[in-house]
This record gives structure tokens, sequence and C-alpha cells, in this order.
């Protein structure tokens, strides 16, 4: 008897954004997808994952946070109950606070690190372990299309992506030949709602389109693939960015930085 093996995929940050986008692009190619959420965002997971049904795809919503030590063991253990054994980790689970040196502390950093280092490291070490014997695995983060151009208004944002880039080519060493592992940098996040329209370009279009080829491409490993028209070069001026309603000229006082949370 022939035994059919499901290709399942784990998505973190899938409840909205680019998170939302990446998991319902899998299920159109075939994945039964996990998405990770914290608990704020229940609501908006359960209507992701009825999204993807809707589209005749498979999808379950598991809540977990990513900065407590082993709820990352948890949340692969249980996708591979629910789903089957997992061989894709789409790591776009997001965290933005603007800090300057003036007024960083060991809160903020923490909570960066935890979400865009040690999270996807811990998540990568379960994703090889729990691999099937004979199948090969793939690995796809969320890097900031910057990370060797930072803004001194988002200090240890910046920092915490340096180290998320640096992860993306030691996890690609470490885990070769039988899991690849690249990074994804969009330009901007997302609107909350990833059916929200984009400005200028459709954002959505061209990062699907990345996801797809890096899935189709199995001698890519290592890379970061900035989709950002070239910006990654230098930093651009701030007051064309702030009219986005994405940051804002850093002209307030050290220890009062505005905290913004991006759901991804």
């Amino acid at each position: 008897m022939t035994v059919l093996t499901r290709r399942t995929a784990v998505v973190t940050g899938g409840a909205l954004g680019i998170g939302a986008l990446v998991a319902q692009e899998l299920a159109r190619q075939g994945w039964a997808v996990a998405l990770q959420h914290d608990a704020a965002d229940k609501p908006a997971a359960d209507a992701a994952v009825a999204a993807i049904e809707r589209l005749g795809g498979i999808a379950t919503a598991i809540q977990a946070d990513l900065s407590r030590d082993g709820e990352a063991a948890l949340l692969m253990s249980e996708a591979g109950l629910r789903l089957g054994a997992v061989s894709l980790l789409a790591h776009m689970a997001s965290l933005v606070i603007d800090d300057t040196v003036q007024c960083a502390d060991r809160g903020i950093w923490d909570r960066l690190t935890a979400t865009h280092v040690r999270a996807p490291l811990l998540l990568a070490r379960h994703l090889a372990a729990q691999l099937p014997s004979g199948q090969d695995g793939t690995i796809v983060l969320h890097v900031d299309q910057r990370p060797e151009s930072l803004a001194p208004h988002f200090l240890s944002y910046g920092l915490a992506q340096a180290g998320a880039a640096a992860l993306v080519r030691a996890l690609a060493a470490g885990l070769a030949p039988r899991i690849r592992v690249n990074g994804l940098g969009p330009a901007r996040p997302l609107p909350a709602s990833a059916a929200a329209p984009i400005a200028g370009h459709d954002a959505g279009v061209e990062i699907c389109r990345t996801l797809r080829f890096i899935l189709e491409t199995p001698c890519l490993s290592g890379q970061i693939l900035a989709l950002d028209g070239r910006e990654e070069m230098g930093w651009p001026l701030l007051s064309p960015m702030a009219e986005t309603g994405w940051i804002r000229q850093a002209d307030y006082p050290a220890g009062q930085g505005l905290q913004q949370t991006v759901p991804d």
C-alpha cells in the first residue's frame, strides 16, 4: 500500500500581515499550514484558517509565545501531531520597537532578540530534529532588508536584525545539505490586514512570487532577498517614509521612544 506524506509548513506570525499572506500562498501550493499566533491574535488566526479552508487548503492555528523557553518545541511538536512531520518553517513573526542609544534598555533588547534571533534558532533546531529520514527541509526567515544600514532611531531592532541576517547564513551552513535556509526582506511591513490595499507596487504579489522562487530553487541557500528596489543600499530620507505612517522623525526626548508592534 502506498503511503502519501503530506507536506506540512509552520508559519509564525501567521494570523496577520506578511505571515497570513505567506500562509495563504503555501496553501495554494498544496502545503498544510500550521499558523502560530499570540493569545491576542486568536480571532485573526481563526479567520486566517477559515480563509485557507475556503481556498480548499488545510490549516490549523496554534497559540505559542515564542519569547518563552520551551514553546518553540511545543509548537513544532503540536504542528507535527495535527498535520504531519514539518518540512518547512516560515518565520514571519516580527516585533518593531524604536529606541536610541539614549533610551535603549534590557527589556527592549530581550524582546527583540527573542523574536528575531532566539526563536528562529530554536525552531530551526526542532525542525531538523523531527525531519523524516530521506526528506529535505526549507527555512525562510523574515529579515529586514537593511541589516547593514542601521538607523539610529531603531537601535535595538537594527542590532537584532543584523543577528537575524547572520543567523540565515549560520543555519544554512550548519543544516546543509538537507535543509536550505534563506531570508526574505520586504521593504516595509504590510498593513495588519493582508487584504488591505498597499500603496504603490503590490508588495503582496512580490512577496508571494519571491517565496515561490525560493521554494523552487534547490541551489539557493544562505541568501537574503531584499524586495525594496535597492533601498537596502542606503538608508532613505526619513521624511518620505514618515508620510506612510510607518515611522516618524526621531525627535522625541531620550527615554520616550514610540513603540510599534508590527504583526506579520
